[in-house]
C-alpha cells in the first residue's frame, strides 16, 4: 500500500510541476471581475495565507478538463488544490468518491517535505467543496489529512482544516 501511495504521489507532483509550468503561459482573463484573491488554511491547527503567486487555472485537453488552484506562504510552503472535470458551483470533491474523477488532490509543499492526500484518513477525508464557480473564477473551501510523500519508514503527517479559497481562473487549451 506504501508503495502504491509512493508511486501515485511520485505521479502527481510530476502532473503538478507540469501543470504549473503549462499554467504559467496561460492569457490572463480580463473581465473586469472584482474579486478578492485569496487561499488560507489551518495547517496543524495553525492558520496559515498562501497570498503569494495565487493562481487557478484549467487545462482543458481531448474534452478532459483539469483545474489547479495554488499559492505560496511568505515561508515559502506551497499549496495546491487539483481538481478533475467542469466546475459547478455546489459540487464537492471527497476522497470518498465513487468516480476518481470527483476525488481532489490537495498539496503541501515545506521547504523539507511534500505532502498529498492520505487514502488512508477516516475522519479528516481530504475533500473539495465549490461555493462558487465559472469559467473565469472558482470559491470553495478543503480540508483533509495530507501524508508525506517519503521513501522512509517515518511517514509524518499534515492536517488541513478550514480551508478557503477564491481564485480567478485562467483557461488553456491543449491539443
Amino acid at each position: 500500500m506504501i508503495k502504491n501511495l509512493q508511486n501515485r504521489s511520485i505521479a502527481i507532483i510530476s502532473f503538478f510541476a507540469v501543470a504549473i509550468i503549462a499554467l504559467s503561459g496561460c492569457k490572463k482573463d480580463n473581465t473586469g471581475e472584482s474579486l478578492t484573491v485569496s487561499i488560507s488554511a489551518d495547517i496543524d491547527g495553525t492558520n496559515k495565507v498562501f497570498d503569494k503567486n495565487v493562481a487557478g487555472g484549467t487545462i482543458t485537453s481531448e474534452g478532459q478538463q483539469i483545474t489547479i488552484i495554488q499559492g505560496s506562504a511568505t515561508d515559502g510552503s506551497q499549496i495546491a488544490i487539483t481538481l478533475a472535470g467542469k466546475l459547478t458551483s455546489g459540487k464537492t470533491f471527497s476522497n470518498n468518491a465513487a468516480n476518481d474523477d470527483d476525488k481532489p488532490v490537495i498539496l503541501y509543499n515545506e521547504a523539507d517535505a511534500s505532502y498529498a492526500n492520505d487514502d488512508s484518513a477516516v475522519s479528516n477525508i481530504a475533500g473539495v467543496t465549490l461555493t462558487s464557480a465559472s469559467s473565469t473564477s472558482a470559491k470553495g473551501t478543503f480540508t483533509g489529512d495530507l501524508i508525506e510523500v517519503s521513501f522512509g519508514n517515518d511517514v509524518k503527517r499534515k492536517v488541513i482544516t478550514n480551508g478557503k479559497f477564491s481564485v480567478k481562473l485562467t483557461t488553456q487549451n491543449v491539443q
